[in-house]
């Protein structure tokens, strides 16, 4: 229902041919029918990306090496990973009979590369005796060229999430760095005067591995440990849910850096120092817990309104009345209708045929299903119009039919009179939801009766002859549901 005379999308089901309607009623079963019921999801791209912490750095510390030297260096080494990953694939919102959430990670949608850097600082200290006497200190040996990161292999690519349960897990990355000489000195007078030639250099080699690995997703709170694993979610009825998600990996690091520290002092012809010494630094594996940054998906939903009743009045026999049942989509995403109904009763132009292309009302729009009433013998009559939808939380939802079928024609009465008050014109629900009545084609009727059915159409109000107009089959005009109360204080339709 929609308040004020706005108007909305409006989709029609096609009504049939008076021969058609007669074949359907002929192949109707008088066993209670059933509508297929719908698959029904909703998919959201999202993508994490990983936090600048994802390979915290490493620090080790030589010592003063080589021990009980006259010469001696200390060196500490700083490895930066360089660490990034990305996380692309799909969350999935399933629903029917329960709702649920998945991840499910799209081929190629995950990225992981390392970009070391290894950077040295080097303290400096001697206790050597010179042609010129004896020479001590210590000093800081600065790296005047820092070293840039290494550019490994290409991104390795893999099908996230990295979560348990697939077998291609984890995602590891390696970069090798080739033998490099860095010199730090390579001067006269340093660090005293009488110095000829100081040099400090240092040799660097390093293999170094990482791997990335998933712990955990969340989505609403809940956790989702296994690929492909489904948690149930509550959903509220709205047209829309935005659910936070996050995910936790871990990152294991391990490798190996051989440095080569070279230092040569030359003082009037003597040389003080040591050759290349080999000084292996086992990186330790080490096993970092990390979250990655929150993202959002926003789920769009269908959400229908209908009566849950529907009463076709009196019904003379041998003259099928249809009417026009409104649906409307008041939620973002389209709806998705299969109908089936029983004799007397049937539904023109929607099947229940699985394989069959449903009924579409498209968000926000109104849609109308022909129900068509034909009375079998005098009596009333009752059924249900069963519609199978892919509405959340209703994904089954019963309408009730009455009528009545009657051998008498009459004012009130829907037949051959075509200026009878059953043929066309709105037709409102107490319980919520409107209709109207579709115009039948004209009857061979006799002189005497035609003549009467003319004085009726001519007193009749001219309001209610545009009504009928609007109505007639081919030519499905959108109408609306003012909210405004008559007199009586009941909502009206507009525009039937």
């Amino acid at each position: 229902m929609i308040d004020g005379p706005k108007r909305r999308p409006r989709h029609a089901a096609p009504p049939l041919s008076s021969g058609a309607a007669a074949l359907l009623a002929l192949v109707c079963c008088s066993a209670p029918a059933s509508a297929a019921p719908l698959v029904t999801r909703a998919t959201v791209p999202v993508s994490f990306e990983s936090p600048s912490s994802l390979c915290p750095p490493l620090r080790y510390d030589s010592g003063w090496v080589p021990s009980g030297a006259g010469v001696q260096v200390r060196i500490t080494t700083l490895i930066e990973w360089n660490c990034a990953a990305t996380l692309a694939g799909d969350v999935i919102l399933s629903w029917h009979p329960d709702a649920s959430v998945l991840f499910a990670g799209s081929p190629g949608g995950g990225e992981f590369r390392i970009a070391p850097r290894v950077a040295l600082s080097i303290d400096l200290r001697w206790d050597i005796d010179t042609p010129f006497g004896p020479h001590s200190g210590e000093t800081v040996v600065s790296d005047p060229d820092p070293a840039p990161s290494w550019s490994c292999a290409d991104a390795v690519v893999f099908p996230p999430f990295l979560l348990p349960g697939n077998p291609a897990r984890p995602a590891q990355a390696s970069c090798e760095i080739p033998r490099e000489t860095r010199v730090f000195v390579d001067r006269s007078g340093w660090p005293f005067p009488e110095a000829d030639r100081t040099r400090v250099a240092v040799e660097v080699e390093a293999n170094l591995h990482a791997s990335l690995r998933g712990l955990r997703a969340t989505a609403s709170g809940r956790s989702i440990d296994r690929e492909y694993a489904e948690v149930p979610v509550a959903l509220d009825g709205a047209s829309t849910m935005s659910m936070p998600l996050r995910f936790v990996g871990e990152v294991d690091v391990d490798g190996t850096v051989l440095v080569r520290p070279v230092v040569e002092f030359e003082v009037s012809g003597f040389e003080f120092g040591f050759d290349a010494i080999d000084l292996p630094l086992p990186v330790s594996p080490a096993f970092v817990e990390t979250l990655f940054g929150e993202a959002t998906a926003r789920f769009l939903l269908p959400r229908i309104a209908v009566p849950e009743a529907f009463d076709f009045g009196s019904v003379v026999v041998g003259h099928p009345r249809p009417l026009r049942l409104l649906v409307e989509n008041r939620g973002l995403a389209e709806l998705q209708i299969r109908a089936a109904t029983d004799e007397p009763f049937a539904v023109e132009g929607v099947s229940d045929d699985p394989d069959g292309p449903p009924f579409v009302v498209p968000p926000g729009g109104l849609g109308d299903l022909v129900v068509r009433f034909s009375p079998t013998g005098p009596g009333s009559a009752s059924g249900t119009l069963l519609l199978e939808t892919n509405d959340p939380d209703r994904s089954s939802i019963e309408v009730r039919l009455t009528g009545e079928g009657t051998t008498r024609a009459g004012p009130d009465v829907y037949g051959p009179d075509d200026g009878s008050g059953g043929d066309g014109g709105p037709v409102w629900y107490d319980d919520g939801g409107c209709a109207c009545g579709v115009a039948a084609p004209r009857l061979a009727l006799g002189p005497a009766l035609r003549a009467l059915l003319f004085g009726l159409v001519v007193l009749a109000p001219g309001r209610r002859r545009a009504r009928r107009a609007a109505v007639e089959p081919g030519r499905p005009e959108a109408y609306t549901i003012n909210r405004n109360p008559r007199a009586g204080g009941r909502p009206r339709c507009d525009g039937c």
